[in-house]
C-alpha cells in the first residue's frame, strides 16, 4: 500500500514501493508506540509489538513491512487524538485508540489495499497486486471473521430494535450501535444500504 499522495504509476512509486513501505513513517513513531512503557497496551498492541520482534528475528520481510507500518499508523492516530484532547501533555503515543478503534483501522488498511490490487491487475502488475495481498494475509491475522450478509442483516435489524429508530433520521442511531459493536467484524457501507432501506418505509 503506497502511502497517502502516491498514486500506483506515478514517478514516485514506479521504482520505490517497497522503501516506501519500510519508510512510510518515522522508525522514531513506531519505537515509540512499541515502547514497553506506554500506557493503555491492550491486547492488540502488544500482540503488534510482540509479533513485530518475532518477524524480525525470522527475517520475514512482508511482515516487518506490514507490522511498522500499522505501527506506524497506529502512532499516527494517537498522536492526532491526544492533539484534538488539548495538548496538555496528558497525553502520550500508546495510551490512544482502544481494540475496537484499532480493528476499524485495520479494516480501513484492509479496504485500501483491496482497491490497490483492483488497480494493478488492471495495470497488469500481478507483482503488486501479490504484494498487497501477501499484506492483507498479515494484516488479518489480527481481524476477526468479518460477518456474512445474512449475519449483517440480523445484526441491523437488532441495530434498529434497540436504538429504537423509526426513520431514515434515526439511521445514525443505528449505525453508531453497529460500530460500536462490530467494528473490523462488518462491511459498514452494506450495514448502511441496509439500514437505510429497512427504514425508508417509516421515513
Amino acid at each position: 500500500m503506497l502511502p497517502a499522495g502516491l498514486r500506483p504509476g506515478s514517478a514516485a512509486a514506479a521504482g520505490g514501493e517497497n522503501v516506501i513501505r519500510l519508510k512510510a513513517r518515522s522508525w522514531r513513531s513506531v519505537r515509540a508506540a512499541t515502547s514497553e512503557g506506554n500506557r493503555a497496551m491492550t491486547p492488540l498492541r502488544r500482540r503488534f509489538s510482540d509479533d513485530l520482534k518475532a518477524a524480525e528475528t525470522a527475517d520475514d520481510a512482508c511482515r516487518v513491512a506490514t507490522l511498522r507500518l500499522i505501527l506506524a499508523t497506529l502512532a499516527d492516530r494517537d498522536a492526532q487524538g491526544a492533539a484534538r484532547g488539548g495538548g496538555d501533555g496528558g497525553e502520550r503515543i500508546g495510551a490512544g485508540a482502544d481494540d475496537a478503534g484499532i480493528l476499524d483501522m485495520l479494516a480501513t488498511m484492509v479496504r485500501r489495499r483491496r482497491d490497490s490490487i483492483a488497480e494493478y491487475e488492471r495495470r497488469g502488475r500481478r507483482d503488486l497486486a501479490a504484494r498487497e495481498a501477501e499484506e492483507i494475509a498479515h494484516i488479518e491475522r489480527y481481524m476477526p471473521r468479518p460477518l456474512d450478509n445474512a449475519e449483517i442483516g440480523r445484526a441491523v435489524a437488532a441495530a434498529i430494535a434497540e436504538s429504537r429508530a423509526a426513520s431514515l433520521r434515526d439511521a445514525g442511531r443505528a449505525m453508531a450501535a453497529l460500530k460500536a459493536r462490530y467494528a473490523g467484524r462488518m462491511d459498514f457501507a452494506a450495514a448502511s444500504r441496509m439500514v437505510k432501506t429497512r427504514l425508508a418505509g417509516g421515513a
